[in-house]
């Protein structure tokens, strides 16, 4: 296993990230203060409110009390918006228009109105428990803690509904010490209070006590009691916290919220042992669905549905229960929530990162959402901007787990082992360390070389937790490599064949796949299949694992089933467009893609795939923007639309265009690392390289800890070619990521810039290390040893680097490499095996025309050029060399070609000059002129562009311009060689003038 990567964390292939999986019972929004408030108790807030109001205010309040009765809440929310407005200043409808924001699920809205019911001197005891419960439901729990952490209220019912609300945003922050530290608090209050009615609904002369006072105390014991099963789950013990729930429902059998937990629970539970998880299952769906059927309006339990079915790869099933969630509880948190992880789950992981930078953007420190967007990051290929925020979760948090493991796995993908340990640090040393944090740590031991260091974390893993599946399958899978694999691979299968759940599945059918043993693998996932029929991704994975045995068909086939299952699974109508294009059908891609994106408007990455299909057919540059444009209109704060724009600019030269959009990508989501680098990068194509250094700086100063904008400075230094600074951001990244490619990369570049080439081999071999499985490190070693001229010793690291992870680049070195070195023979059969083979792309096949097209081998030049353009059809330099070939037959082929190019390419001098020849070939001359005189604009110094601007103004009978054309050519004496053929023509052109 290679030291850079994060291990395994081997979740199904579909489902919601694990942070957020891992957090729900931190979270509970729905489920705390008077969430949920009955009809009954609303009606006796109302009555005793009655008493203190105007006899208009008291009709109004009735109007909303039958509503309420008819269980009405759109409609009393409406009257009690309308009362507020007609009366601002009455803290009595301020308090019961928040109370029933609250019930809507509107908790900012709701928070508002009652922090006015405060400020209008309603007493705290009755509007501060509510309140809390609102900020939590908002996302504002350092609030909670900051104000009211301490606070003692004049009742002690009040005081305990309070302290479950404290309690619970300690909880949310993994703070499990102050969390029971206030739950001590309320349970304090509630003894204080005395003992408690036999029933909520006892009337006061039984009790001795008011029915508010009453329903508050249960209110506030119920809440307590929920606590405590939360904090006994987040401590791990899950059966003392399903305990917990029974014994509260033994007496209140109708509580929702309990019953929403207990479902939450049995989930939790529904692997041990393994054999009863079908039954708990079950059981835990009956008991959420208890909780829907008792409060329709019940969001954490609809919410935990919806997870179910996600953690079961069912999609189809969390898709119907979020539609209903939407339904009941549209403003709720956790619906936003959830569609960011239905996103994650299908694939689509640049609509999930947008809606969750939504959610940030109205919750910035909300633990939850910081670890399920940073894990998304990371799906998204995107290490560094998941660090961002797993490290403001880590600080936030700095008690939980689960933020410095994700934190942890991140740096390792950045390939920063050393701080990796150290985020792990006071995990490992912990007395109850968990085995999921010490098998992270003895893979990093692992990856490092600290064989010893790595057994004992392993022993103390395997002894923690020796039944568990997960845990034995890391085990297993860390042992691959090490000489024992035919054991762990053994391990791997038995542990799949004894679990109900997929995790070893997956991980032997990864491992297979990646050592080439594909028909074991598909061996592997028939059985997997058998446990997950319905799973789109599933059938996803089988189509990969067919297009490797070279079976199309078959791929194309499982593809289908996946839709069949899940009709806008982005992942399979993706791959299906890309078996269209290998099969030479774009139309067919095209249609596939554009139907997804009408069934799904918002499916951004849909089209985006559609624009880059666009410019891979050759399509002219403003229809593959316009798409872009497109998507960016439907999601404004979508980073991947943002980002394509700017890449599309800077790909068509264009780099003023690519600075203008990545300003306004900016300006639209300022806390994005990965566009705020984009305009560094747009300055730096653009020459701005003092505000290149200024949009670098910014992440230096956001992020200290991050090589991203050293390394950023480090170009643009080196941009202004000023070495000495360069050098100094250089050694800056190197110290915070020494391992890290780009990092490396660029430490390379920098000592070949500075003549230093030994220090630039030695860099090269570092990333041999880091990535010994990946041609670059190879390939920079070739191309070092190339600008040595050491041509032996490059072909020895470039032979090395064709064997390789991404080859590409590698085989053209070496070839060129082979002929510099006088072997002949040997570039040539290098040539021949690699186009053979399948190896070749685009780039390869376009020099191996280049090539042929110099020493006059056209025939041959030519079916190279095609061959390229059948695997890249906007191949601009490919396009343009075979127009060139066309031209020379007279073929009107040629123009289309030429025309094709310079939309591939727009602006680009030598391509303009192709299509001028094309035109002119064909005699449209006015054009021809028109193009070679934009060519000589843009390089008014290439005296070839103006000796072809002369000859076309002659073929159009502009002698006069011509005479200019030539003249000025003259003029520059021997800068330009061709001074002949300018006296030639100007003498034929001067006999020619008239009165001459």
């Amino acid at each position: 296993m290679r030291s850079s990567s994060a291990p395994p964390r081997l979740p199904g292939p579909t489902g919601s990230p694990t942070a957020a999986a891992n957090v729900r019972l931190h979270r509970a929004p729905a489920q705390t203060g008077f969430d949920g408030l009955s009809t009954w108790l609303l009606s006796v807030m109302l009555a005793l409110v009655l008493a203190a109001c105007s006899p208009s205010e008291q009709q109004a309040l009735l109007e909303i009390q039958s509503e309420q009765a008819k269980a009405d809440g759109g409609k009393a929310l409406t009257l009690l918006k309308l009362l507020v407005s007609s009366r601002p200043n009455s803290a009595q409808a301020r308090w019961l228009l928040g109370q029933q924001l609250l019930a809507q699920d509107q908790a900012s809205a709701a928070v508002i109105e009652l922090q006015h019911a405060l400020d209008l001197d309603l007493p705290e005891s009755r509007v501060l428990p509510t309140l809390a419960d609102a900020m939590i439901r908002s996302g504002e729990p350092q609030r909670v803690i900051e104000q009211f952490a301490t606070k003692v209220l004049g009742e002690p019912e009040a005081s305990a509904s309070l302290q479950a609300s404290v309690a619970l945003a300690f909880l949310s922050q993994g703070d499990l010490t102050q969390a029971s530290s206030a739950l001590a608090r309320g349970l304090a209050a509630v003894q204080m209070a005395g003992k408690l009615p036999a029933a909520p609904g006892a009337s006061s002369a039984t009790a001795g006590t008011a029915p508010t006072a009453i329903t508050g105390l249960a209110t506030a014991s119920a809440a307590l009691q929920l606590v405590s099963a939360r904090i006994a789950a987040a401590s791990g013990d899950n059966d003392q916290a399903l305990a917990a729930v029974e014994s509260l429902l033994a007496t209140q059998a109708d509580n929702d919220r309990a019953w929403a937990l207990k479902g939450e629970l049995l989930l939790r539970l529904a692997d041990h042992p393994p054999e009863r998880r079908t039954e708990r299952q079950a059981q835990a769906t009956a008991a959420l669905k208890r909780a829907v059927a008792l409060r329709p309006t019940q969001a954490y339990a609809r919410a935990t549905l919806v997870s179910q079915a996600l953690a079961n790869g069912d999609i189809a099933t969390a898709r119907s229960e979020w539609a209903a969630l939407q339904k009941a509880a549209p403003a709720h948190p956790s619906t936003g929530l959830l569609a960011a992880h239905l996103a994650y789950a299908e694939g689509q992981h640049g609509r999930a990162r947008e809606i969750y930078q939504s959610l940030l953007r109205r919750q910035p420190d909300d633990l939850g959402l910081l670890l399920a967007a940073g894990e998304n990051e990371l799906r998204l290929g995107a290490p560094v901007q998941a660090e961002a925020l797993l490290a403001k979760a880590s600080a936030l948090a700095p008690q939980s787990t689960l933020a410095r493991r994700l934190l942890a796995q991140t740096q390792l993908r950045l390939g920063q082992t050393g701080r990796a340990l150290v985020t792990l640090a006071p995990l490992i040393d912990a007395a109850d360390a968990q085995p999921d944090v010490l098998a992270l740590a003895a893979l990093v031991r692992q990856g490092q070389g600290e064989t010893a260091a790595a057994t004992a974390l392993w022993a103390r893993v395997a002894s923690l937790k020796p039944g568990d599946p997960r845990l034995r399958t890391l085990l297993a899978s860390a042992s691959l490599g090490h000489g024992a694999d035919a054991q762990a691979l053994e391990s791997l299968r038995a542990i799949a064949a004894s679990d109900t759940g997929t995790v070893a599945d997956l991980a032997l059918i990864q491992t297979l796949k990646q050592r080439g043993q594909i028909d074991a693998a598909m061996q592997a996932l028939d059985r997997l299949m058998l446990k997950r029929p319905q799973d789109a991704a599933i059938h996803h994975l089988r189509a990969q694992l067919l297009w490797l045995q070279h079976d199309s068909n078959g791929a194309r086939n499982s593809l289908m089933q996946a839709l069949a299952l899940a009709p806008q699974h982005f992942p399979a109508v993706a791959a299906l467009a890309a078996l269209d294009l290998r099969a030479l059908q774009p139309e067919a891609a095209r249609a596939r893609l554009t139907a997804l994106v009408k069934a799904q408007p918002g499916q951004v990455e849909a089209t985006l795939a559609l624009a880059e299909l666009a410019r891979s057919q050759g399509a002219p540059r403003a229809e593959t923007r316009k798409l872009i444009e497109s998507a960016i209109q439907r999601s404004p704060n979508h980073p991947g639309a943002r980002a394509a724009l700017v890449a599309h600019h800077l790909a068509g030269n264009d780099p003023e265009a690519a600075l203008a959009a990545a300003q306004a990508a900016q300006l639209a989501l300022p806390e994005s690392l990965e566009l705020l680098s984009l305009l560094g990068r747009s300055q730096i194509a653009a020459n701005e390289t003092s505000q290149a250094l200024s949009s670098f700086g910014k992440i230096v100063s956001r992020y200290p800890k991050l090589a991203l904008g050293h390394l950023g400075q480090a170009e643009a230094f080196l941009q202004s070619n000023n070495l000495a600074m360069a050098q100094r951001s250089v050694l800056k990244a190197l110290e915070l990521a020494p391992d890290q490619p780009e990092v490396l990369s660029l430490a390379t570049a920098l000592a070949l810039r500075e003549g230093k080439p030994t220090e630039a081999i030695a860099l090269a071999r570092s990333l041999q290390a880091q990535r010994p499985a990946e041609a670059l490190g190879f390939l920079q070693e070739g191309e070092i040893e190339i600008s040595r001229r050491d041509w032996p010793a490059a072909i020895t690291a470039l032979r090395l680097a064709v064997t390789k992870a991404k080859p590409e680049r590698a085989a053209i070195k070496l070839h060129h490499a082979l002929l510099r070195d006088h072997q002949p023979a040997e570039a040539r059969a290098f040539a021949a095996d690699w186009i053979q083979r399948g190896a070749a792309d685009a780039g390869f096949l376009f020099e191996q025309g280049r090539l042929a097209q110099n020493t006059g081998d056209l025939v041959l030049a030519e079916g190279h050029y095609r061959r390229a353009l059948a695997l890249q059809p906007d191949h601009a330099w490919a396009l343009n060399n075979l127009a060139m070939l066309q031209i020379a037959k007279n073929k009107p082929e040629a123009t289309a070609l030429a025309e094709q190019a310079v939309r591939a390419w727009p602006d680009q001098p030598a391509l303009l000059d192709t299509l001028a020849q094309a035109h002119a070939a064909d005699r449209s001359a006015a054009k021809a002129v028109e193009l070679a005189q934009h060519a000589v604009a843009l390089e008014p110094q290439n005296g070839t562009w103006r000796m072809h601007l002369a000859q076309f103004h002659l073929l159009a009978g502009n002698k006069g311009q011509a005479k200019a054309e030539l003249e000025r050519l003259a003029a520059l004496g021997t800068a330009f060689t061709d001074q002949e053929e300018v006296r030639r023509m100007l003498s034929g052109l001067t006999r020619s003038l008239p009165g001459r």
